[in-house]
């Protein structure tokens, strides 16, 4: 079942594990599973480039993750925010979370102006 995201991928166990592989937040075992599922995947070759890009930007991302939000499902969907791979539901429920939850706010905005860093747009 698909869940409306553009990036998509038929294995949820690897769906859920994405964000944190990028960050580098998954123990040895989940880091061979993804490892050995991105030489077969297209999909998630593509969104892990494309996030790379930003974490290599933020020391491998390292970053304010550990902030003190009653939410972290949602901070941990802010990769997946700034590239533009939520569904319209999650979109909604971050934007609903981030406007009332001050760590996220300040995360969602580091994570937005690397984006632009790493696509040339910042100043």
């Amino acid at each position: 079942m698909s869940s409306g995201r553009r990036f998509e991928c038929a294995n949820p166990e690897i769906n859920t594990l994405l964000a944190d592989f990028v960050k580098g937040r998954v123990s040895f075992g989940e880091r061979q599973k993804v490892e050995a599922h991105l030489t077969v995947c297209r999909v998630c070759q593509s969104f892990v480039t494309r996030s790379h890009v930003l974490v290599e930007l933020v020391g491998q991302g390292k970053r304010a993750s550990n902030a003190a939000c009653s939410r972290p499902d949602l901070l941990d969907l802010a990769l997946f925010y700034v590239n533009n791979d939520v569904t319209e539901e999650e979109r909604r429920e971050i934007e609903a979370h981030v406007s009332d939850c001050k760590e996220c706010q300040e995360e969602l905005r580091f994570w937005l102006a690397v984006k632009d860093v790493a696509s040339g747009r910042a100043q």
